[in-house]
C-alpha cells in the first residue's frame, strides 16, 4: 500500500512538472531574417519537409523547422546554407485546438526558405535507406498512400484520408498497440510452431527483438513508443513468469514517457493514446468466452473514453464510425499480418508472394473506400467544447466503466450511463439557452490569412457571417476554420450569409458553409458573370432551398435585434473596371457604435461614399479597412469623412502598406491586425465596448 501511495506521489510530482514547462514554454530568440544554417532532414512529404536544425549562425541549437520549397531532397541528406528563417505562426481562432504552441512543444519552431545552399552531405541511416525501399515498393500498388501511413506511420495524409478522420476510423491506420500486438503475436505464433512449447521464452524473446526493429523502422509516434514500453514490461513479467496487470503497466509507461518528454501530456496523440489503453486495460480485466461479445464490451470501453477528446478535437463525433469500427477493427486485425508478409516478401525479391499479399490489401482499402462512400454519416456537433466539461465526462465514464469491470450494481451502472448522455445534453443546450437570452453585440474578425472572413451575433441568437475567407486546391478556410469555429460556439444555423463580392479570398469557404450548416438567407452584390465563382454559388445556394437576394446601396435598410443595418454601395448594375470596385458596403449601428463594413473598394469608390453618404454623430466608429490594408484604398478624404477610432485589418502573407499604416496613425487610429493579433472580437452592449484578441 505505501509502495502505490509513494507511486501516485511521484506521478503527481512529474504531471506538476509537466505544466511548469509548458507554462514557461517560449520560443527560441532570433534577431536576423536570414542565418547560416545547418540541419538534417526528417521526413519529405508532399506538403512540406520537416528538419532538425543543429546550428543556426554560430550556435549550436536542437531545434526543428518546416521547410516548404524544396522538392529535390531525401530523408537523412544533411544541407549546410543560407535561408530565410522566421517564426512558425498558425491561425489563431476560437474553435482552433491545433496551435503553434503544439509545434513548439514538438520543438518545431520555424519556416525556411533556401537562399543560397552551400553543400548537401548524404548521411542516410539503414532506416531510412529501407523506408525508401520500401516505398519505391508500394507504389506500384492503388493503395500505396494508404499503406505507407498503415504499415510505418508515413506523416503524409492525402484527400482520400479525409473520409477515414471524419468517420472515426484514422486510429486504425496509428502505429500504435494494435500494430505491435499483432506483429509480435503473429512472430511468437511462429516461432512457437518451429520451437515447440519447451522454448517459449526464446520465442517471447525473439518477437520482441523483431518487434523493436519495427518500431526502429517506423517513424516516430508517442503512441508507438508508448506500446513499445507496454509490450516490454509484458514481456519480462513472462521471462519472470510474473503476472502482468494492465492497469500497472498503463500507469508505469505513462510515467516513463512523461519522465522522458514532459511536454506530450499536452499532445493530443499522447491523450488519444492514455484513453485507449486505459480503457483495453479496463477492459480486459473481465475477459469474456465469446469473441464477439468481448469486442463489443472492449469497443463500448474504448469509445466511451476517446469519445470526450475527439468531440473537443474535431468537434464533432462519428455514430457511424461506432458501427464501422466493429467491422474494420477485425478486419485490420487479420489483414496487417498478411501485409507485413508482402512487406517481407518484396524486400527478399519474393515478388509473387509479396504482389499477392498487396493485390488483397488494395481489394480490402477499395472496400473501405466503397462502403465510406455509400455508408450515412451520423455524426454530432458541439458535444465537448471546453477543458471542464471533458473532465467531467471522463469522470462519469471512469466510474461507469468501474462499475462495469467490478459487476457493480446494475443501478449505479445505469445511472452513470444516463449521466453521461445528460452531461452531452446539457453543455449543448446550456449554450443554445445563453445565446438566446444575450444582449451583445458580438464581431468576430476572423484569422484567415489574405482575405476576409467576419462572424457577427446578434442580441437574442441572430447570427451573420460576412464573406468565408480563401479556398485554393486543398486549402479550405470554410473547412479549417469557419467550420470549427462555429462547432465550437454550437452553432448550427447562420441566418445570415453576405458575400461582399467574388474573389476567391471573400468566396472560398461558403462552398464547405453551405454544405455544413443551415443557411437563411444569401446577401450578394449585382455581379453574375456567367460562370464566375459567384454564379456556381447562387446555383448551390438555391439547389439548398437558402434564400438569395441582391443587395445594393438602393436596398432597404434592416433592422436585426436593435442592430440598424444600411447598404452603401455598390450601385444596382454596377460596372466598376474589377470586382473589388462592385464590394457590398455595410453600415452597422448598434447603441451609440457604428461599424462601416468595407469589402475591397479602392480610392475611386470611397470618394463617391464621401460625396453620396452622410454620417450621424455616433460615439464609436470602427472601420474595417479596405482591401486588406493596401496602397489602393484608405485614403485621407475617406478617413476623415468617417472619423473611426479604431480600425481591424484582415491580413496574412501580403502585409499591408506602410504608407497606409502611417497614414492611419496620423488619423490617430488604434490599429488591429489579424496577422498579429489573430482573431479580434468585438463584444458592444449599450454601456460598455470591449476587444480580444486571440494571440
Amino acid at each position: 500500500m505505501k509502495e502505490r501511495i509513494l507511486f501516485y506521489v511521484l506521478f503527481l510530482l512529474v504531471i506538476l512538472r509537466c505544466f511548469y514547462l509548458d507554462l514557461s514554454l517560449k520560443p527560441p530568440h532570433f534577431e536576423r531574417t536570414q542565418e547560416e544554417l545547418v540541419f538534417q532532414i526528417e521526413t519529405v512529404t508532399n506538403q512540406r519537409t520537416q528538419v532538425h536544425i543543429s546550428q543556426r549562425g554560430r550556435r549550436q541549437v536542437d531545434e526543428k523547422a518546416f521547410w516548404y520549397s524544396q522538392t529535390s531532397f531525401h530523408e537523412g541528406d544533411k544541407i549546410k546554407g543560407v535561408f530565410h528563417i522566421e517564426l512558425l505562426r498558425s491561425l489563431s481562432n476560437p474553435g482552433i485546438r491545433w496551435t503553434e504552441k503544439n509545434y513548439y512543444r514538438e520543438r518545431i519552431y520555424w519556416k525556411i526558405k533556401e537562399e543560397k545552399i552551400y553543400s548537401r552531405t548524404c548521411q542516410h541511416s539503414w532506416s531510412q535507406n529501407l523506408r525508401r525501399s520500401i516505398f519505391k515498393k508500394f507504389n506500384q500498388f492503388e493503395s500505396a498512400s494508404f499503406l505507407k501511413i498503415l504499415i510505418l506511420g508515413f506523416p503524409d495524409k492525402d484527400k482520400s484520408f479525409e473520409d477515414v478522420q471524419e468517420f472515426g476510423l484514422s486510429h486504425l491506420f496509428v502505429i500504435s498497440g494494435m500494430h505491435l500486438s499483432v506483429l509480435f503475436y503473429f512472430m511468437y505464433g511462429l516461432f512457437y510452431l518451429i520451437g515447440g512449447t519447451s522454448r517459449y521464452r526464446l520465442s517471447f524473446i525473439v518477437s520482441f527483438l523483431f518487434s523493436g526493429l519495427y518500431v526502429s523502422l517506423c517513424y516516430s509516434q508517442i503512441s508507438l513508443t508508448r506500446s513499445f514500453f507496454m509490450l516490454t514490461l509484458v514481456v519480462c513479467n513472462v521471462i519472470l513468469e510474473r503476472r502482468s496487470n494492465l492497469i500497472r503497466v498503463f500507469e508505469l509507461t505513462s510515467l516513463i514517457v512523461l519522465v522522458l518528454e514532459p511536454l506530450e501530456l499536452f499532445q493530443p496523440s499522447f491523450q488519444f493514446s492514455s484513453a485507449a489503453v486505459l480503457a483495453i486495460a479496463l477492459g480486459f480485466e473481465s475477459r469474456r468466452k465469446n469473441w464477439f461479445k468481448e469486442m463489443l464490451f472492449l469497443q463500448m470501453f474504448i469509445t466511451l473514453f476517446v469519445a470526450p477528446l475527439v468531440a473537443y478535437y474535431f468537434h464533432e463525433f462519428s455514430i457511424s464510425g461506432i458501427f464501422l469500427n466493429l467491422i474494420f477493427i477485425p478486419v485490420f486485425s487479420y489483414l496487417l499480418p498478411l501485409l507485413f508478409i508482402g512487406t517481407g516478401a518484396l524486400l527478399i525479391n519474393l515478388n509473387d508472394i509479396g504482389t499477392f499479399c498487396f493485390k488483397v490489401g488494395d481489394f480490402f482499402f477499395e472496400i473501405l473506400r466503397w462502403t465510406l462512400c455509400v455508408f450515412p454519416k451520423f455524426k454530432l456537433t458541439g458535444l465537448v467544447e471546453s477543458k471542464i466539461e471533458i473532465i467531467i465526462l471522463l469522470v462519469f465514464i471512469f466510474v461507469f466503466c468501474c462499475m462495469w469491470r467490478k459487476n457493480g450494481n446494475a443501478k449505479i451502472k445505469t445511472l452513470s450511463l444516463v449521466l453521461i448522455l445528460l452531461c452531452c445534453l446539457s453543455f449543448s443546450a446550456t449554450a443554445k439557452i445563453f445565446r438566446k437570452f444575450q444582449k451583445k453585440l458580438i464581431l468576430t474578425f476572423l484569422e484567415v490569412g489574405h482575405g476576409d472572413a467576419l462572424f457577427i451575433e446578434f442580441p437574442y441568437g441572430k447570427t451573420m457571417l460576412v464573406d468565408s475567407g480563401a479556398a485554393f486546391g486543398e486549402f479550405d478556410i470554410g473547412q479549417r476554420v469557419i467550420e470549427p469555429f462555429l462547432y465550437s460556439k454550437r452553432i448550427h444555423k447562420i441566418d445570415y450569409a453576405v458575400l461582399s463580392h467574388a474573389d476567391m479570398d471573400h468566396s472560398g469557404g461558403f462552398s464547405t458553409v453551405f454544405k455544413e450548416f443551415k443557411v437563411g438567407e444569401f446577401w450578394v452584390t449585382p455581379q453574375k458573370e456567367e460562370g464566375s465563382n459567384l454564379a456556381k454559388l447562387v446555383n448551390q445556394a438555391i439547389k439548398k432551398g437558402i434564400k438569395v437576394f441582391e443587395k445594393n446601396l438602393t436596398s432597404s435598410s434592416i433592422d436585426i435585434e436593435g442592430a440598424h443595418i444600411s447598404f452603401l454601395w455598390p450601385p444596382p448594375n454596377c460596372k466598376e473596371k474589377n470586382r473589388n470596385g462592385c464590394s457590398l458596403v455595410m453600415d452597422l449601428n448598434f447603441s451609440k457604435t457604428e461599424f462601416l463594413l468595407t469589402g475591397d473598394i479602392e480610392k475611386e469608390q470611397e470618394e463617391k461614399l464621401v460625396t453620396q453618404s452622410t454620417h450621424y454623430s455616433m460615439e464609436n466608429r470602427i472601420l474595417k479597412i479596405p482591401h486588406h490594408g493596401s496602397s489602393t484604398s484608405s485614403s485621407d478624404i475617406f478617413l476623415k469623412w468617417f472619423a473611426p477610432q479604431m480600425c481591424v485589418i484582415s491580413s496574412g502573407f501580403r502585409k499591408p502598406n506602410n504608407k497606409v499604416l502611417s497614414r492611419l496613425k496620423q488619423n490617430g487610429l488604434q490599429i488591429f491586425r489579424t496577422d498579429e493579433s489573430g482573431a479580434i472580437l468585438v463584444s458592444v452592449t449599450d454601456l460598455t465596448r470591449q476587444i480580444r484578441t486571440t494571440r
